[in-house]
């Protein structure tokens, strides 16, 4: 029987990386995103917030957007992440932006659109450019940013306003 041979360091990092992401720094941003300090945050992260399409399990988590014509923009490396297959030919959600709940329709965007909010969406976070693995070095025969799924979100009106007290779950009944 041939000895197994021992994970990578590199995915063992990546493990430690989501695990920290997970407990530590999404419940903290959960947090910030609904209180009264959201403004610390707002300028980087919204709260997604969405059924899944085939499980109907509620998903509540911070994303980095851009915003481009009125709209919000996210970008998560496909091979990291699966929640952007949801927003295929739309899907609704919510997003708590800026102290407020406003709901939202998802898409994925693909074609000549895509390539102008993924430009924009990096030209926004420039430190996000090369963790998402796009750099002046890269463009050639492998293009990376196919490797990136760009979502657009259009907003809808905002929720109604939240009394003070407790800071409620963005999902009822969540």
């Amino acid at each position: 029987m041939p000895a197994q041979r021992p994970t990578p360091p590199r995915k063992r990092i990546h493990r430690l990386h989501r695990a920290v992401e997970r407990r530590l720094a999404n419940p903290v941003f959960r947090g910030l995103l609904r209180s009264p300090l959201h403004g610390v945050l707002d300028r980087w992260l919204v709260l997604l917030s969405y059924a899944g399409r085939e499980s109907g399990d509620q998903y509540v988590f911070p994303v980095t957007y851009t915003r481009v014509d009125g709209c919000l923009v996210v970008v998560t490396p496909k091979a990291d992440s699966r929640w952007w297959l949801n927003f295929r030919g739309g899907h609704p959600a919510s997003i708590w932006y800026r102290g407020e709940e406003r709901s939202a329709t998802g898409a994925v965007v693909t074609g000549p659109e895509r390539q102008k909010l993924l430009t924009r969406y990096v030209d926004d976070h420039p430190l996000l450019r090369r963790a998402l693995g796009i750099d002046e070095d890269s463009i050639g025969t492998y293009d990376p940013r196919q490797d990136l799924a760009v979502v657009r979100f259009t907003l809808g009106p905002a929720q109604a306003q939240i009394p003070p007290g407790p800071v409620p779950n963005v999902i009822r009944g969540f």
